[in-house]
């Protein structure tokens, strides 16, 4: 007999089977109001305050007794103390801005009480249309009346070719990262990427996680100060060892005992920021993913692989311009300045990186 035509609720039931671990950790992720959230809130403040003493007190150790003595060594000082005010001042930039700079929420864009009442379906077939006047981009619907905002194909061997009613994109168009939907919480349209946070209690946009170090969503706003806040602190700590090493043998007791502790705590926090901001940027810059979507993007792949196809992540445009949509310059070297460029877009539309020939 012929193959039965799936459905689109048949559609977003395949996308969200899951394993046993998955729904365990679904589950334990889920408890709106428990006292995993409680203990997130409390946590909070101690986590960021225990941050502060940890930065201010090896860098203190640095600066006061590693900085080689002007009198003698004055280029290698000026080195020392030009290299440490910048990266004090970097860290403490990206710090605060990533506090203080809300990462977003529909509330801005819909209104405090969903005033506008535009529909959230509609909404991103409107931005499809208003896409199509751009050259390089146009709508397309699927069988299910779905709009998504596509690149031209330049040729049929294009890497980003996608059917439109293939399988695996109706089944990412179900999932949270491409489907728009409502929050019962909030009383708010949840456009795509968006997720409601628990601990926060509200819905942020292109949410990556909750950070209880920093006592805030990072969202899309904010996720550049947290990425390059990571990246400075990495640098921090690798650049507070070199210096804190050759002080290692010092006659003073009391004096070798903070170095050593600082040198202990500065490489072991080198290490693990080592695989912690490669992993984060591998994820953002490479992939074109939030934390949350890595799961989404989980079960599509395995999915991809059972049926011998590739998988294109929806929002992997290339290293380049994921950089220019997180961090809002025109170079790379952008997550390395102290800028306030704010990403372009607003956080609740997006354009995708699938591509369509030009039948559609």
């Amino acid at each position: 007999g012929s193959r039965p035509r799936q459905t689109h609720a048949s559609i977003q039931k395949m996308a969200w089977k899951e394993s046993n671990s998955q729904r365990l950790k679904h589950i334990i992720c889920s408890l709106e109001g428990s006292l995993v959230d409680k203990f997130v809130r409390i946590l909070g403040p101690f986590l960021f305050i225990l941050l502060l003493l940890i930065e201010g007190g090896v860098g203190f150790v640095v600066i006061r007794f590693t900085m080689a003595d002007y009198s003698t060594s004055p280029l290698l000082f000026l080195f020392q103390f030009l290299c440490s005010c910048w990266i004090i001042f970097n860290l403490s930039f990206n710090y605060i801005m990533a506090i203080i700079v809300d990462p977003g929420t529909p509330l801005q864009y819909y209104g405090p009480k969903y005033e506008n009442k535009r529909d959230p379906r509609e909404d991103q077939h409107e931005f499809a249309r208003n896409q199509s006047t751009d050259g390089q981009y146009k709508s397309v619907y699927n069988r299910f009346g779905q709009s998504l905002v596509v690149r031209e194909a330049e040729t049929e061997q294009d890497e980003d070719l996608v059917d439109i009613n293939d399988d695996m994109v109706l089944t990412a168009m179900a999932l949270p990262m491409m489907s728009p939907r409502f929050c019962r919480k909030c009383n708010l349209p949840k456009p795509p990427r968006c997720h409601h946070c628990s601990v926060c209690r509200r819905c942020v946009l292109k949410m990556d996680h909750h950070c209880p170090w920093m006592l805030t969503c990072i969202g899309f706003y904010n996720q550049k100060y947290f990425l390059s806040f990571l990246i400075y602190l990495f640098i921090g700590c690798s650049f507070s060892s070199l210096m804190l090493w050759p002080s290692l043998k010092l006659s003073d007791d009391t004096i070798t005992i903070l170095i050593i502790i600082s040198f202990a705590l500065s490489s072991l926090f080198s290490v693990v920021l080592l695989f912690f901001t490669g992993w984060s940027l591998w994820l953002a810059i490479l992939l074109g993913q939030t934390q949350y979507e890595g799961a989404e993007n989980g079960v599509l792949e395995r999915k991809a692989k059972m049926k011998g196809k590739p998988f294109k992540y929806p929002y992997q445009f290339g290293w380049k311009k994921n950089m220019n949509l997180i961090f809002g310059g025109k170079h790379w070297w952008d997550c390395l300045l102290p800028t306030k460029y704010p990403p372009p877009g607003n956080g609740v539309h997006f354009k995708t990186a699938f591509a369509v020939n030009n039948g559609g």
